[in-house]
């Protein structure tokens, strides 16, 4: 069995048109797969926009990665954010990588928190804590 697979690629190899015809199909192959990505990709974008998505699609906010969308519900018409849901969008055949399923774990964990950073000293203007802007050397005119 062996023997007859070496045969078979000493045959194709020796075959321009079957090794023409093998690259042709590969490449046609790589081209429908890209065009699926691509397509997919466009999808998971305008995914908010489709009627039957179930949001406002102005309450959404896109990140692309690890996950698509953050969506902030009610922020848009209530002006209260009633939820916020990490949303990604799968088109096809398409899964979750194994990132997105850490974040879907750590989020259904309840291990998901909130921090607000404070910088700079509040009683003093922003502006003034700035530093001053660097002063180059200008080229000399020789």
């Amino acid at each position: 069995m062996e023997r007859n697979a070496h045969n078979r690629v000493r045959e194709i190899l020796s075959s321009r048109t079957e090794v023409r015809a093998l690259i042709r199909k590969a490449n046609q192959d790589a081209v429908k797969r890209s065009r699926a990505t691509l397509l997919g990709k466009m999808l998971e974008r305008v995914a908010p926009c489709f009627r039957r998505f179930g949001y406002d699609p102005r309450d959404m906010r896109c990140i692309c990665d690890p996950v698509d969308y953050v969506l902030f519900d009610g922020l848009t018409v209530d002006r209260q954010v009633r939820e916020i849901r990490f949303i990604e969008v799968k088109c096809g055949r398409s899964r979750l990588s194994a990132v997105q399923r850490s974040v879907r774990e750590v989020v259904d964990k309840a291990k998901v928190y909130n921090e607000t950073w404070e910088i700079g000293d509040p009683d003093i203007p922003i502006t003034k804590q700035l530093p001053p802007p660097s002063r180059r050397a200008l080229p000399s005119g020789r």
